[in-house]
Order: C-alpha cells, then structure tokens, then sequence
C-alpha cells in the first residue's frame, strides 16, 4: 500500500550530516530532507515523484524520504546513474550523490519521466485571423502561456480550441478579465458567454492545471469581435447651453466607489469625480427633460492612462453605438484646463443622437476595463 504523503513542499539551507541529529521533517513525522553539505534545497511532493531543486556549491549527499520504493530517478533531463542512488526500505529514505551546481533531481516510486514541451506557442485568432502567438511554459502541475498583443479597442468573446479529451479547468486571462466558468462547444472546443474588452495593448494568459502534459491541450485561442470602441469626437470646449449633469451628483452608484473632489481645476459647480475605476464599476444620474426630441450627449473628461473605457445606458438601455467608448488620454487627472478634454459621445455617424421622451431619465456610465475616468459634468444638448 502506498503510504501517502502531504503536498509540500519543504525549503532548507542545511549543513548537516545525512540522517544526522538536523534533519527537515514534518512535525511528527519521517525526516523529509537532509544533506551532507550547504546549500539551498527544496524538496515538493507530487503523486508518483519528490522533485528535488538544490544549489551547492560542492558535490553532496541527499537524502529524501519516499512513501515507497524507488522506482527510478533523474538528474534535470538525463538518467541518475543507478550507482548514485540508493533506497532503504526500513527507513524509507532515497538517497543520491548528487553533483555541485544548480540542479533538479526527480526521485519517482511511480509514473514515467517525460521531458517538458519546447517552444510551444499557441496561436492566437481574431474573426479568424492569427494575430499572435503566446509561448507555453510547462511545470508537473500546469501549463502557462503569456504575451500582450496588439488588438482592436472593442468587446470579444472569447473560446479555446482544445485537443479532444483534454482534461482540466482551464482559465483565460484578457487584460483585467479572467474567464475560468467554460462551456463545451463541441468535441475539441470551449467557449464562454462573458464578453471581453480588448485595447491596444492587451495581456493575454491561458492557464492550464494539469499534472504532468506532454502536450499543450490548447490549440489555439478564438477571439471574436462583438463590437469595436467608439472614438468620441474631440471639441475645443463643451457647448455653452443645454442640460447639465454634474459628476457629483450621484444618484446611484456599484460595484466600487468614486471619489468627489473640490481640488481639481475649473470644474463645474467647483467640483468633480475621482478615483472612478472600471472593472465594472458604474455612476448613475437622473436628468429631465423639458421636452421630447433628439439629444446630442456631451461630457468634460480627464485621465493620464492612454485610454479608458466606458459603456453608456440610458433609462437601463445600451444607447446606440455607446455601448463601448474609447475615452481619449488627456495627460493628466484635470489639475489644469490642458488636462480636461470636452468630448462629443452622440450626433456622430456611429453614434446616433438620442431620442428622449419629455420627463425624467437615468444615465449610466460604466466602466469596461481596468482603468480610471475622472469626469467633470454632463451636457445634453437639443438638436
């Protein structure tokens, strides 16, 4: 029967003789780890193996203890000769003559030793088309693979083509947005419902647990475009009438908190919103209107990051051609006139004006991804 250990992983830097009086063990239990020589030494348990990393500066002796018998044993990626390694089975313990230097030994009761995939990169599709590629790293217990890429500012959804049979629950990471609640979507696919915002510069990572892959079980991440950011239009200055919304009069507020401030420059009402973040996070504000017809909306933003996004809705509706905005950089928080940027979000060619009733509305503003917005105020303005 095999004698089950913890999975642990015990870290040391010893001097000590082998089974001598020191010894690394768990409370109460065999000695785990011990060396003949200093050093730093990591000893981790996994189901058919111990995996020993260690860095000494001469040659030693290690010894690991083992639920069962040694079955066989390698040195980073070559065999451990037989003559270099020993197991007692009235201690329980394995022990190796190992060789100075930065090295990595498995000692195995079970399981077969495959070397780790090389160069593996999983592509990357867009609408179809391949847009980059994220290099895999391997460990026993998972496979990670990482890049940023260049791609559309807008909403996608996202799925993983798969090896059929693949095991595991993976998770996909695009930029702020973790996606690890999966769906078949067919013998070699997974797919999620959750959209995705996308920039410029966007970090993607696919984690994949599973012991010991020979394999990556992905074979290539699918993007699809659900819509892309509207690029407000830039004006000199806001209107000079209309309905005005202060940013600090917040009728409704989730997913996080803003912050209002009386310390940034020439703002409405001699304040504004700060700290405002995305990951979701929304401001609702009620507005009325003296009569039915079509609106232009018109907002005084701020903000240092390169870009912010935010989605509009209006009386809890997507506002046409709204539901992603690109906010602008503007080179600061609005601590001066050049930091605040007057920005046209309807009566444009992809946005359309707004057709209001007469009486009351509420407006939402949502943050889509990672970033901050400092606003000043709303103006609605007739057309």
């Amino acid at each position: 029967m095999s004698k089950a250990l913890p999975l642990v992983t015990i870290l040391a830097c010893l001097a000590i003789s082998l089974c001598g009086a020191a010894q690394t063990a768990l409370a109460d239990g065999p000695c785990l780890l011990s060396a003949s020589g200093p050093g730093a030494y990591a000893v981790r348990y996994w189901p058919d193996r111990a995996v020993l990393t260690y860095n000494a500066a001469t040659p030693v002796q290690v010894g690991v203890h083992l639920p069962e018998a040694l079955k066989w044993a390698r040195l980073d990626d070559g065999q451990l000769a037989a003559e270099k390694v020993k197991w007692d089975g009235k201690t329980g313990l394995a022990t190796a003559d190992l060789p100075a230097g930065d090295h990595t030994v498995h000692l195995a009761w079970a399981g077969t030793y495959q070397k780790p995939p090389q160069d593996v990169k999983i592509p990357v599709l867009l609408d179809g088309k391949r847009v980059g590629e994220l290099p895999a790293q391997f460990t026993l217990e998972r496979m990670q693979a990482d890049a940023t890429l260049t791609l559309p500012t807008g909403v996608v959804r996202a799925a993983l083509q798969t090896v059929p049979g693949a095991q595991g629950q993976p998770s996909l990471s695009v930029g702020a947005t973790t996606l690890d609640a999966w769906k078949a979507a067919g013998r070699d696919s997974l797919t999620s419902d959750k959209p995705i915002a996308t920039a410029e510069a966007t970090p993607l990572s696919v984690i994949w647990p599973s012991y010991n892959l020979s394999a990556s079980p992905v074979k290539a991440v699918l993007l699809t475009s659900l819509q892309t950011a509207l690029e407000p239009k830039r004006l000199e200055k806001m209107p000079a009438a209309g309905i005005v919304i202060e940013a600090e009069n917040i009728a409704g507020e989730g997913l996080g908190k803003a912050d209002v401030s009386d310390k940034h420059f020439g703002t409405s009402g001699g304040k504004s919103i700060f700290n405002n973040a995305g990951n979701g996070h929304y401001l609702e504000y009620k507005f009325t209107v003296p009569r039915a017809g079509k609106y232009d909306l018109f907002v005084r933003a701020a903000t240092q990051e390169p870009f912010d996004l935010r989605s509009v809705m209006v009386d809890g509706k997507p506002a046409e051609g709204l539901g992603l905005i690109k906010f602008p950089g503007t080179g600061g928080w609005g601590y001066s006139a050049a930091e605040w940027a007057a920005l046209q979000l309807t009566g444009l060619v992809k946005a359309p004006s707004l057709s209001l009733t007469a009486g009351d509305h509420v407006l939402r503003i949502t943050g889509e991804g990672n970033t901050h917005l400092n606003l000043d105020y709303f103006a609605l303005v007739a057309r």
